[in-house]
């Protein structure tokens, strides 16, 4: 059961992410959040991870396997 008071919350939350100020905060957050250590670890092993695949994927013939730690290496 909802509470009788979701609905209303829901529409604040959304027009207060509309509007100006609910953006800059999003905005200044999301620049403090991709600073982190674990967050930047995490994009890179997933760059990474797309690199591999779009390596594998334009050379099929040969059969490439690379791993993320024969990349990280430079074992291209």
């Amino acid at each position: 059961m909802a509470h009788k008071y979701a609905e209303s919350r829901k529409r604040a939350r959304l027009v207060w992410s509309r509007s100006e100020h609910g953006k800059a905060w999003s905005k200044n957050y999301m620049r403090e959040y991709r600073k982190r250590p674990e967050v930047k670890k995490r994009a890179h092993e997933y760059y990474i991870n797309k690199k591999i695949e779009q390596n594998n994927y334009s050379r099929p013939e040969k059969n490439y396997q690379i791993n993320f730690d024969d990349f990280c290496k430079g074992g291209l």
